[in-house]
């Protein structure tokens, strides 16, 4: 995923340098269902996510629903960090409503 996301994304702010710093361009040019490939017969071979690891991604990405599918906030810009090992604790650990301002601390 964080590969596609570069691919379609990395150059959008005018230098090609593993970043991406136009997230609102990249939101209108990256899309999940294209630019990810979908497994096929052969199963999972790492290059591919099945459509139910695509749907969860997405899920993930659209952020939190209430019970009437409305938002709660907004939704999460696509990340090329998605493929490091910390992406999962920013969006799962780092909590803003358990420990106030636990993120404005982790950076001091």
């Amino acid at each position: 995923v964080g590969d596609a996301i570069l691919a379609r994304c990395d150059a959008l702010d005018g230098a090609k340098d593993s970043m991406v710093q136009d997230v609102a361009a990249c939101q209108s040019n990256f899309d999940l269902g294209r630019d990810v490939p979908t497994c096929g017969s052969a199963g999972r071979t790492g290059s591919c996510l099945t459509a139910a690891q695509k749907q969860a991604v997405g899920a993930i990405y659209a952020g939190a629903r209430d019970g009437a599918d409305g938002a709660l906030y907004a939704s999460f810009p696509y990340d090329p960090g998605v493929s490091s090992g910390d992406w999962a604790n920013w969006r799962q650990s780092a909590s803003l409503t358990l420990v106030p301002a636990s993120v404005a601390f982790e950076f001091m």
